[in-house]
């Protein structure tokens, strides 16, 4: 049964041509405003990845990164999926830097929680290819507030108090009250539920 178009989607759209506009300005020199919106959510991500990650380290990666988006974000077709590139580059850099250093790297890097697959299967590391696909792919539709709400919540695992010290805005500048952040994160998961349902029904387990 088809269902109808919502108010979620066409927000959607709107941010991906934000996100296309903030690309297009920072490869034409005028890049705080695309290092505003996401240095934040970098450097975090950075240090959810591995406890051997400090947060001068953190720091350090984030100005490596944002030296790589300059230099190759041009290549980048679709500059409204820069949100998913950018979660690409991130963990790749965090896997450079603990493997550099000698130090382990996490088996579930906290970014997606790959599921066990038996061992010898051929086919594991293309099915988890393909569910990584998928997420980046749901992730890509939602609005920037979902994305960081899921992100920290459930990729990143932090703890509702690390969420409220994380997420801010202008009313609440040095963080939003746990009760604000329950909400989101509610919000934030329900509808990538949905989305991701309408857009990978195959993928959803049938109930008996």
């Amino acid at each position: 049964m088809s269902m109808p178009c919502e108010t979620l989607d066409l927000r959607a759209d709107t941010e991906h041509d934000e996100d296309a506009g903030l690309v297009t300005a920072f490869l034409e020199g005028d890049g705080d405003a695309l290092v505003r919106k996401y240095h934040r959510l970098v450097v975090h991500s950075f240090l959810r990845f591995s406890s051997s990650i400090r947060p001068e380290d953190a720091e350090d990666l984030a100005q490596d990164l944002w030296i790589h988006v300059r230099d190759k974000a041009s290549a980048l077709r679709d500059r409204r999926c820069f949100h998913s590139w950018l979660s690409t580059i991130i963990r790749r850099q965090a896997i450079n830097f603990c493997e550099r250093k000698h130090h382990s790297v996490p088996s579930n890097d906290g970014y997606f929680h790959e599921r066990s697959a038996p061992d010898g299967d051929p086919a594991a590391p293309l099915l988890r290819a393909e569910q990584i696909h998928c997420i980046h792919d749901v992730l890509g539709q939602l609005s920037p507030m979902d994305r960081e709400a899921l992100d920290c919540s459930t990729f990143q695992r932090m703890s509702i108090r690390e969420i409220m010290q994380t997420l801010r805005n202008e009313q609440h500048p040095d963080g939003l009250p746990e009760g604000t952040v329950k909400r989101r994160i509610h919000v934030a998961r329900k509808r990538f539920a949905k989305a991701f349902m309408r857009r990978f029904p195959e993928m959803v387990p049938e109930v008996a």
